[in-house]
Formats: structure tokens, C-alpha cells, sequence
């Protein structure tokens, strides 16, 4: 007989929060980390391992290293001290503008080190919040960096007149890998103690309506997108949080749900009762959450029994399917089976939070099987934010564009001023700086640059070449490696293709295109920092402005000739991109 292990749920919180990002394990010879590229506790912790690791600290800290100890991690001596990495595995801390090289460490260890911030020994702590929010902004650079250090994702960056802990926007939010939990969702609403009988449901527009605000605001405050959530009608950023305008838009949702549980409690405690996996079977099936499993009741014996309306019904399945279909067996934290779901199940892996959730794109299509016109609604309110970012993003290009010209106004070299041009409107555009390396056989570097954009019908307004001398080979005839750098309306695939189709070898580098800007002589550092702060900030907005097209064309794909005429149940509910969680 195969019995179904069951568990408190406090213990399955200990063991899925100290789960971290995917770690990319260093080599060894002093190769920096990346951004939240922090290791995984061991597969085999013991209960009292999973309660330490769990030890809630005011601190977060990192200790110091040097090569002396480079192989090993100084915080400690237990492996659940020293999962985090080894100090080889952060070596390039230092040069991400921290005070010194070190490594961080797991939340017990600093709460056993840290009384105060500053220096305790070996160990650097810093305190991890102010009331409810992570102290990520600093007025200095390595003040941010050590923060950074300290939470698991290193390097910082410039936000306004502040810095951020972070390499990039969203790297330490939630208190980076280390502090922010990993591969569960908020549990879904307990129906015990549930007055059914003094529940009132909503009207479908109601019900509707918070059900759409549920799906935004909630994707907005895990994004920590204030950009995204300000252009959002129904909701509004505070305390460093995204939150549905409509007071009680969460507790529409959540007593729908409660409203079924206690309506089907006399099926669904059958069910739970059950202890054999093989006489879990009728309106019961076994739920695996990768670790453990319990058998509940199916959500269409639930709905059967409760006797509830398709609106009840529609909010009851939102919450269940995750659970049933996309975290069956073990695919809720298996990439593999999570992904052998996608396809016709409405599941996607979610390589961030590291569990298989419900596609936004199947919960609209559950939504619009009982919400009229959702689709075309939804696709309209997506316009209407993309409309709203664009607007700003015009705003901030601007901005980026200014700082451009004073920075370009100070170069005299004709060449060098168009490179410059070229690689901040790249920045500007959040694309990468393609370096195209044609080998080319000619009398001169130039001769060959002249073939080359002569092959791809680029000239010297849309693109920089120029000679990589570090490539240079002579034969009979000279045979230069040219470097060309499209600006970002050039289609660089077809200018490889055509340099392909005319015989010539060639290779492609991408860099970023502030460090290669960095690399122009007679550029001052200052107005680069000052372009990269604004040209981000223009990126960003230009991606979301993306994002949220795609999911309006998306939407707007769906909606049938009769139902595009609908002019607006939900109207004025705006909501945003990506794979939105109710959890």
C-alpha cells in the first residue's frame, strides 16, 4: 500500500522559501558570479536544517575574503553555512564597487554574527529593512554594493540622484535570491470559518471587474513596476507596492472561493481523509506538490457540490487550476514536466519564482467563457496603457537624447562623434551593440570598410566601421577583419546575410553598448553616466510599452467579428503583461 505523506504547511514554507535562484556554478579560478547566481541549499536537508536555514534575521551580511581562503566560503562551517558559494565565486564583488571581496551568507548565519550595522569581524552586516520595505536605495554607489553583496545579487546601479543595490533594476527586490522565497505562491484562502449562508455574491460586472484587477495588480506588485501599475486605471502605487484602486477587489475573488469550499465541505473532507493515493479516485484526486502529496477534491466535484453560477465557478477555477492541472505529479518545480504541460494544459515554467504556473493567456480564456466581451475589453485596456507609457517613454527618450548631444557635442574627431551616436542610440533603444566582423581581402582597412557597406547597402549614416586591428591577418593581397556597428534601425541579421551570400567569413559580438562607449577616446566619464542613467530608464519604458502591445494584440487576436463591437463591460479596468498570478 502507497501512502500519501502529508506535512504541515509551516514545514513546506521552510523548505520552498530557502530555495534560491539556479546557480551557475563559478569555475573556481576567480570567475565573478552573476546577478543572483547564488546555489541552492543541499537536496537533502534534515528538518533541523530546514528550520535553521529559515532563522528570520534583521540582518543580511557578507564575510570577508582573500586568497588565502578563495576555495572555501567564509561564513561558517556547516554546508547550509556555506551553500551560498565560495569566495572565488563572488572575486569580482570588488570590482562591483564593494567595500571589499566577499561572499554572502544564508540568514542564520547573520543573525548569529549581526547585532548592529557595520563590521563585526569578518563580517559586514548591513539592516535589512525599514519597517516593511528592503533598504535597497543609498546615497553612494558602494553603499548600494555592499547591500547588494550582502542579499545575493551583486553590483549596483544609478537611480535619479540615489544608488540601488542590484546590477539592474529588479535584481535585489524582495530581498534578492537569498531572502526572497522561490517556488511556492501564497496559499490559497482557507474556508474554514466561512459564513456561507451571510455570503453576498457580486453581480457578474462586479466579479468580473475584480477578477481583472486581481490578475494586474498583483503581477504589478510582484514586478515591483511602478511604470506599469501607475498606467494601470484600476490600480495605484503605494508603499512600494502595486494595490487594486476598488476597495475589497481581493475579498471579491477570495469569498467566491471560500463560498465553494464551505458549500462542498462535507465532499471535500471526505477527500482529505483519504490516506491511500489508490482510493483517492471518483470527485478526489491526489495533488503533488513536487514534495509531498494529499488528496482533495476535484474543483468540478467541488463546483457540482457547492451548486454555484458560472461567475463563483469562474473565480473558484482561476485559484484551483494552477494547483490541479499545472502543479500535477511533480511539475510544479520540475521544468522538465511543467513544460511537457505547456503546450495544451495553459502552463508555463516561470524561471524567476522557479515553479510552473497558469499562463495569463489561458486565464483570460477562462474568464471570457463567463465575463462577456473579456477579450476585447482586455485588449482595449492594454492599448490604453501602452498608450499612457508610450507618452512617458517620449518624455524620457528625450531626456536620453539630450544627454546624447551634450555628450557627442564635445567630440571633434567626425568618426568618433558618429560611433558615439550611434552606440548611445542603442543605449537609448535597449538593444545590444552588434559588432559584425567580415574578414575582407583589400589595399587598406578603409578600402575594406568601404566594400563592406557597399555589400550590406549600409553607409556611414547608418553604421560605424572601422579596422579590428587585434584581427588583422596579411597574405598576398592584405585581408582586413572590419568591424561594423549598425544603428538600431538596421535589421543586423540581413546585413550578416548578405555579407555571407557575397563569400566573406564573419563572426558577430554583442557588448553592451555603454561599455564599448566607455572605450572611445575623448569621452568624459561623467557625461556617460550621465546618458546611461537616462538612456535606462528610456529602455525599460520602451519595453513595457512593448509588452503590453503583445498582450493586446494577443487579446485582441481572440476576439470574434460580433464581440469587437462590445463596448465595454470592463472598459476602464486596465491591466498588464506577462504571466499573471493570482497567488
Amino acid at each position: 500500500m502507497v501512502r500519501i505523506t502529508r506535512h504541515p504547511a509551516l514545514l513546506l514554507t521552510l523548505v520552498l522559501s530557502c530555495v534560491v535562484a539556479v546557480s551557475a556554478k563559478g569555475d573556481g579560478k576567480g570567475s565573478a558570479k552573476g546577478k543572483g547566481d547564488v546555489s541552492r541549499p543541499p537536496e537533502d536537508l534534515t528538518d533541523a536544517e530546514k528550520t535553521k536555514l529559515e532563522t528570520a534575521s534583521d540582518y543580511s551580511c557578507y564575510a570577508k575574503c582573500t586568497d588565502a581562503n578563495g576555495a572555501k566560503s567564509t561564513c561558517g562551517t556547516d554546508r547550509i553555512d556555506t551553500y551560498l558559494g565560495t569566495c572565488n565565486e563572488f572575486k569580482g564583488s570588488k570590482s562591483d564597487k564593494a567595500t571589499t571581496w566577499g561572499a554572502p551568507c544564508p540568514k542564520h548565519v547573520c543573525k548569529d554574527k549581526c547585532t548592529a550595522a557595520g563590521v563585526a569581524g569578518d563580517f559586514h552586516c548591513f539592516t535589512l529593512k525599514t519597517g516593511d520595505e528592503f533598504n535597497l536605495k543609498y546615497d553612494d554607489e558602494t553603499a548600494a554594493a555592499d547591500m547588494a553583496l550582502a542579499l545575493g545579487c551583486p553590483g549596483a546601479h544609478k537611480m535619479g540622484a540615489k544608488w540601488m543595490a542590484g546590477a539592474k533594476h529588479t535584481a535585489c527586490h524582495g530581498g534578492g535570491p537569498i531572502h526572497k522565497p522561490k517556488g511556492e505562491r501564497q496559499a490559497r484562502p482557507s474556508g474554514a470559518g466561512f459564513n456561507k449562508d451571510s455570503y453576498k455574491k457580486k453581480d457578474g460586472k462586479d466579479a468580473c471587474k475584480a477578477t481583472l484587477e486581481r490578475f494586474v495588480c498583483k503581477k504589478m506588485d510582484e514586478d515591483k513596476s511602478q511604470a506599469k501599475c501607475e498606467a494601470q486605471d484600476n490600480c495605484v502605487w503605494a508603499d512600494n507596492a502595486c494595490k487594486p484602486k476598488t476597495e475589497g477587489s481581493d475579498a471579491v475573488v477570495d469569498d467566491a472561493y471560500k463560498n465553494v469550499l464551505s458549500r462542498a465541505k462535507a465532499k471535500s473532507d471526505a477527500c482529505e481523509a483519504i490516506t491511500d493515493d489508490a482510493k483517492c479516485v471518483g470527485d478526489c484526486a491526489v495533488v503533488n506538490d513536487g514534495e509531498a502529496a494529499a488528496c482533495e477534491i476535484k474543483p468540478e466535484a467541488a463546483l457540482a457540490a457547492a451548486g454555484v453560477d458560472g461567475v463563483d465557478g469562474m473565480m473558484f477555477e482561476q485559484l484551483e487550476h494552477e494547483t490541479h492541472v499545472c502543479n500535477a505529479g511533480k511539475s510544479k518545480k520540475d521544468k522538465t514536466a511543467c513544460d511537457a504541460l505547456a503546450k495544451n494544459k495553459g502552463c508555463e515554467w516561470n524561471a524567476d519564482e522557479l515553479v510552473c504556473t497558469t499562463t495569463m493567456a489561458h486565464r483570460t480564456d477562462m474568464a471570457a467563457k463567463t465575463c462577456p466581451g473579456f477579450h476585447s475589453d482586455y485588449a482595449a485596456a492594454q492599448r490604453g496603457a501602452a498608450d499612457k507609457l508610450r507618452e512617458k517613454h517620449k518624455t524620457q527618450k528625450k531626456k536620453a537624447e539630450d544627454k546624447r548631444d551634450v555628450l557627442t557635442a564635445k567630440i571633434t574627431d567626425v568618426k568618433k562623434k558618429k560611433k558615439a551616436k550611434i552606440l548611445a542610440d542603442l543605449a537609448i533603444a535597449g538593444k545590444k551593440a552588434k559588432k559584425i566582423k567580415p574578414v575582407i581581402e583589400a589595399d587598406s582597412a578603409d578600402a575594406a570598410c568601404t566594400l563592406a557597406l557597399e555589400r550590406t547597402g549600409l553607409t556611414t549614416d547608418t553604421a560605424v566601421c572601422e579596422e579590428d586591428t587585434g584581427s588583422r591577418r596579411r597574405h598576398l593581397l592584405a585581408s582586413y577583419t572590419v568591424v561594423l556597428i549598425p544603428d538600431p534601425s538596421v535589421d543586423t541579421a540581413v546585413v550578416v546575410a548578405n555579407l555571407e551570400g557575397a563569400g566573406y567569413s564573419v563572426t558577430v559580438q554583442e557588448e553592451d553598448p555603454i561599455a564599448v562607449l566607455r572605450t572611445v577616446d575623448g569621452v568624459a566619464a561623467a557625461d556617460i553616466d550621465a546618458l546611461e542613467v537616462e538612456a535606462d530608464a528610456a529602455a525599460e519604458l520602451q519595453a513595457d510599452v512593448s509588452d503590453l502591445e503583445g498582450e493586446s494584440d494577443r487579446a485582441g487576436g481572440m476576439v470574434s467579428p460580433a464581440v469587437a463591437v462590445h463596448a465595454g463591460l470592463l472598459a476602464a479596468v486596465t491591466v498588464a503583461v506577462g504571466s499573471m498570478f493570482l497567488f
